[in-house]
């Protein structure tokens, strides 16, 4: 039937095999029956000086021959020792049907063990009956095979890159850009809140709609708690749109209050009822009140007797939230009912309502603005100083209506004033929004900040993206533009590309005038329906000098013509007349949009937050929320150390063996069991779940041991196909487990590692992920256990789990200024620090750098100074406790964490 070639690929010598039904009967073409495999052993001792240099990888060439598609050869080559111990194997492949001689050439290069002192190839004739194919033999040839020695090859190329330590805040979550504070740093514990809306299709598998929820974030520990605060039983339903993220404020008392809404108009879209919920205890986000709501409709002047208007007239949507100490008051600025005083219409504009701490209820207090160019609103933005003032800058309506302007003012002393000071509403807080004593000021009463060209040339129809106050406490502004020479874009809804520009503004109290710039290319818009989002940007509170923008037009190159796959986020910071940038991710495989930077009252390095995924629309999200905390670019990190997971040292969560099928090469069954899978991943295998099937596999422990005493930040690795989103889920505790995503992780990079054997696989298209799981100390010799999980979801391949390792990498050592490491500090470590005083280019915390970069100065001196006496009994028994909220400790995360649906809802909405 055509199994016997006739001839070799180079002569007319080869090797075949035909395995006969039922198996060992004639099974060589030809000849030597009972033969199903043979193999050939190479000496290596030739090699050796070449191979023990511990960099050489062996490449094998071969031609086969195989015309049947059920007919299955092999081929294997493995290293043994100079003593007949097998040491590794280095390659495993099997034939496919062809027409003909097929020839492979340097298949599968791997690396060769320094030890080794034979190869040995085997080839082999696959079984009939246990295939479960068809068929009376399995027929196979094989001819020119050879062996080389090669360099290593480039590595492949990874993606997703981070330049710092990421963080997966929530697995489900984006936001808009119009709603603040998103995320806040409480000055009284130092952690990170960060509010998100989360409609992944992904992330939990039944359709549900829009979660509303608070993420609390330790910096000391890594620790994150997950809570939802909306769509609870009983509570009014949020939607799946980004609109209805909401705005988080610490009380005066310490308590936590959180106000949101669904994305409401008044053409119907959304609902009348602000939501809100207040933490039961001071600095404690884990619980919170019921949730309350505030009626817009029963509550504005006007809202329910307008002619001809109905309830959506005060649909509400955005809040805003501010403490004035000045005045001990909480105010929150929404979008909802508004009045046109020139001539009676109905509008959607910012109202003022006031939250009262000591009874959690809401007033209504009065219409902010109104804007005689109608559309929409006014698309205000907001910053407060904390005491007296509310600062803000608008455009007249959404850009897709009018060729807006910028303007700005500030609120103070229950007025507002231009930027000027001069009064422009004598009583913000009207009860009415009628024109005459109560007349609600035009937004184009304020000061100008910019002007648009006439559509059909240069910048055309701003929006604005940010508000912020610099290190003076002036306001500063970020706005998007339409760039438009040529004419093209000149309609509000174009289907045209639309080239957007990225501005920056700042007051000037001195000149009474903006300075202002344009500083980067943002690309076209998000999605067809919206022609105005995009990435947009984010200042940093009190640093006029830096800020992060998300765009797809790389902004280090300065003619702005260098396009990315995808957006990604950029730090710019400003010296010397100019902005220059520094990339956050690179080469990433989704978008990363929208980045936020929350205040934090000079307690730490500085946090930013944004989500990445797909983003498809406002009411259409698959995307995770992450973020970094940002460093000096000159600190140095420790490098990480990689642990593989296997049966030493993993266990199931509760100490019994892990039980997993395998090891084979193929997918594990779905039956509820861990599969190990060889030929992925370090050390040769990885651990399954997931792949064929839905299941859910038992928790596992992976357990670190015999580190020195030191704080410690602790990773776990997982594998992603690239254009899918593979899971994990860890900690450090076994009943706090994070939801891992693919879209919030990062690349692991073989520059971050001690030592690593493979990052990226597949030529680059499996990727080996990063998870910060938080921060362990070790005290006196104990283990860190870090817990895994898969995914127990409704059987979907794309969300299956790859688990390979763990990590840790130094913080600091457990007991600072102890140079010798004899557990106490003492006069003896500051010899250590003389002796060594001027040594540069050490590993973080080497020899007497007490603080970790890498150089030793008078800085060590005065670690080794402020320690003087601790003993390491003293260090493990504080590092139980969790550190007061004091600048130093916050910003211990500096070393720590860097290396540095809804189909058919694409309708036009704000």
């Amino acid at each position: 039937g055509g199994a016997d070639p006739g001839g070799g690929y180079q002569s007319s010598q080869f090797a075949s095999a035909s395995r006969q039904y039922p198996d060992f009967q004639s099974s060589a073409i030809g000849g030597d029956a009972y033969s199903v495999s043979m193999f050939q052993e190479i000496d290596l001792s030739p090699y050796s000086s070449q191979i023990g240099a511990g960099d050489r990888y062996l490449g094998v060439s071969y031609a086969f021959f195989d015309i049947d598609g059920l007919d299955i050869g092999s081929i294997d080559y493995d290293y043994y020792d100079s003593g007949g111990a097998l040491l590794s194997s280095g390659y495993s492949a099997t034939t496919e049907a062809g027409g003909g001689w097929v020839f492979v050439e340097g298949s599968s290069q791997s690396p060769v063990p320094t030890s080794a002192a034979t190869l040995r190839i085997t080839l082999g004739a696959a079984p009939v009956n246990p295939s479960g194919f068809t068929g009376s033999a399995r027929n196979v040839a094989f001819d020119a095979i050879s062996a080389s020695l090669l360099d290593p090859p480039a590595p492949d190329q990874v993606g997703d890159i981070v330049h710092g330590n990421l963080i997966q805040i929530d697995g489900d979550g984006n936001w808009t850009w119009y709603t603040d504070e998103r995320s806040i740093v409480d000055p009284n514990n130092g952690h990170v809140l960060v509010n998100s809306v989360g409609f992944s299709p992904s992330y939990v598998p039944q359709t549900y709609t829009g979660i509303v929820d608070v993420v609390d974030f330790d910096p000391a520990t890594g620790r994150r708690t997950r809570t939802q605060l909306s769509n609870q039983p009983g509570s009014l339903g949020i939607q799946s749109d980004d609109h209805n993220v909401g705005a988080l404020l610490v009380l005066p008392d310490g308590r936590y209050l959180a106000m949101y809404a669904n994305h409401g108009n008044n053409g119907g879209l959304g609902d009348e009822f602000t939501r809100y919920r207040i933490s039961t205890n001071p600095g404690d986000s884990s619980s919170w009140t019921e949730e309350q709501t505030f009626n817009w409709y029963q509550n504005v002047p006007g809202a329910s007797t307008h002619p001809g208007g109905t309830d959506n007239y005060a649909n509400v949507s955005y809040h805003n939230l501010f403490y004035l100490a000045d005045e001990d008051k909480v105010y929150d600025i929404s979008r909802s009912y508004g009045l046109l005083s020139t001539n009676g219409s109905a509008q959607n504009m910012p109202n003022i309502v006031e939250f009262d701490p000591d009874t959690d209820t809401i007033q209504w207090r009065g219409q902010f603005l109104e804007s005689e160019a109608q559309g929409y609103s006014a698309y205000p933005k907001y910053v407060s100083d904390g005491k007296s003032r509310i600062y803000f800058t608008t455009t007249e309506t959404h850009p897709r209506n009018y060729n807006n302007s910028i303007f700005a003012g500030y609120i103070e002393g229950d007025q507002t004033f231009d930027m000027q000071g001069n009064l422009i509403d004598a009583n913000v807080l009207d009860s009415n929004v009628t024109a005459g004593n109560g007349a609600v000021p035009d937004v184009t009463d304020f000061t100008l900040v910019a002007a648009p060209d006439p559509l059909g040339q240069g910048y055309n129809r701003f929006w604005s993206a940010d508000a912020g106050l610099d290190s003076q406490g002036n306001l500063m502004a970020l706005y998007t533009s339409r760039y438009n020479p040529d004419g093209a874009t000149t309609s509000g809804t174009t289907p045209n590309p639309i080239d957007h520009r990225l501005h920056f503004a700042r007051w000037d109290p001195g000149t009474q005038s903006w300075s202002r710039q344009e500083i980067a290319r943002m690309g076209d818009r998000l999605f067809d329906s919206e022609e105005d989002y995009t990435g947009v940007g984010a200042l940093i509170p009190g640093d006029e000098n830096t800020l992060y923008i998300s765009t797809d037009f790389d902004p280090r190159d300065p003619t702005w013509q260098t396009q990315t796959a995808k957006r990604e986020i950029y730090r710019g910071h400003y010296d010397s007349g100019e902005w220059n940038w520094t990339a956050i991710t690179e080469d990433s495989t989704v978008d990363n949009l929208r980045p936020i930077a929350p205040d934090t009252h000079g307690l730490g390095p500085q946090p930013v937050f944004w989500f990445r995924g797909d983003y498809f629309h406002a009411q259409n999200a698959d995307t995770a929320v992450v973020g970094i905390i940002d460093h000096d670019p000159n600190e140095q990190a420790a490098l990480v150390t990689y642990v593989d997971a296997d049966s030493s040292n993993t266990t199931r969560a509760g100490g019994s063996p892990i039980g997993a099928t395998g090891p084979s090469g193929g997918q594990g069954a779905a039956d509820g069991l861990w599969h190990e899978r060889t030929g992925f991943g370090n050390g040769g295998s990885v651990y399954t779940s997931n792949e064929s099937g839905g299941e859910d596999a038992p928790a596992l422990k992976t357990t670190i041991q015999g580190i020195p005493d030191g704080v410690y930040d602790v990773f776990a690795f997982f594998w992603s196909d690239n254009d899918e989103d593979w899971r994990l889920a860890a900690g450090l505790q076994a009943d706090s487990l994070l939801d891992i995503r693919k879209v919030g992780a990062q690349s692991a990079e073989v520059e971050d590692f001690v030592a690593i054997e493979a990052v990226a696989a597949n030529a680059g298209d499996l990727q080996l992920y990063r998870v910060y799981v938080g921060r362990a100390d070790v005290a006196g010799g104990s283990d860190i256990e870090v817990f895994i999980d898969d995914w127990a979801s409704a059987y979907n391949s794309s969300y299956r789990t790859w688990y390979d390792g763990v990590g840790y990498s130094l913080v600091s050592p457990l007991l600072r200024g102890d140079y010798n490491e004899d557990g106490i500090v003492d006069a003896a470590d500051y010899t250590v620090w003389r002796d060594n005083l001027g040594a540069t280019g050490l590993a973080a915390y080497e020899s007497a750098d007490g603080n970790g970069d890498g150089q030793i100065t008078q800085a060590d001196y005065e670690v080794w100074s402020n320690n003087y006496g601790s003993t390491r009994a003293q260090a493990a028994d504080s590092s139980l406790s969790v550190p007061a909220p004091t600048a130093a400790a916050f910003s211990l995360i500096a070393m720590a964490l860097t290396s540095l649906g809804c189909p058919g809802c694409s309708r036009p909405v704000a």
